[in-house]
């Protein structure tokens, strides 16, 4: 007896596979860190940074659907709990086209309480990232995504305070899937 003979099974359900379609993985790289001290809150980083740029040439693809995974490692030290809030955006830029924003995403940390209190220290490290689904493509491109820091803002009531701020370790990658129905 053969392990798929629908005849000796009667509960056996025949399925047809479902076409396969086509299938790309491309992995980007870092391209910048920040790893800068300040000391008032009035200076502010130099932004925008890029963090992390992939290139993905889905032209092999009639309609594609892209997944972008992002991550990072943010390391915030602060002489004072001041909140910091920074603001990560992610773009593409497709052939000769425009480059385009996809999304923006926050990430926060400090004592977000009122008043000021210069004995408290605050040192956090954190892993930060995001996942976009990207199926605005008509037809395949070559496509450039990139993650950028685009804002810094401290929250201070004027006093003098030291942060250190690092952001490293950034990764992007992605997955883009024909979804355009097979031709039989």
């Amino acid at each position: 007896m053969s392990c798929l003979d629908k005849n000796d099974h009667p509960n056996f359900n025949c399925c047809k596979h479902p076409c396969p379609k086509g299938v790309i993985l491309a992995c980007g790289r870092e391209v910048d860190e920040v790893d800068q001290e300040f000391r008032r809150a009035d200076l502010p980083l130099r932004c925008p940074v890029v963090l992390a740029k992939l290139f993905i040439d889905t032209t092999s693809l009639c309609k594609p659907l892209v997944k972008i995974d992002f991550s990072t490692l943010i390391r915030y030290e602060d002489n004072s709990a001041v909140p910091i809030i920074l603001t990560f955006k992610l773009f593409r830029q497709c052939g000769r086209g425009c480059k385009e924003e996809l999304e923006s995403y926050k990430f926060q940390r400090g004592t977000f309480a009122d008043g000021f209190d210069p004995n408290i220290n605050v040192s956090t490290r954190d892993s930060f990232g995001f996942t976009f689904c990207d199926d605005e493509l008509c037809f395949g491109e070559c496509c450039i995504y990139t993650v950028e820091l685009t804002e810094v803002q401290i929250t201070s009531t004027g006093q003098t305070i030291v942060n250190n701020i690092k952001i490293n370790k950034s990764a992007i990658n992605a997955i883009a899937q024909d979804l355009c129905e097979c031709e039989l």
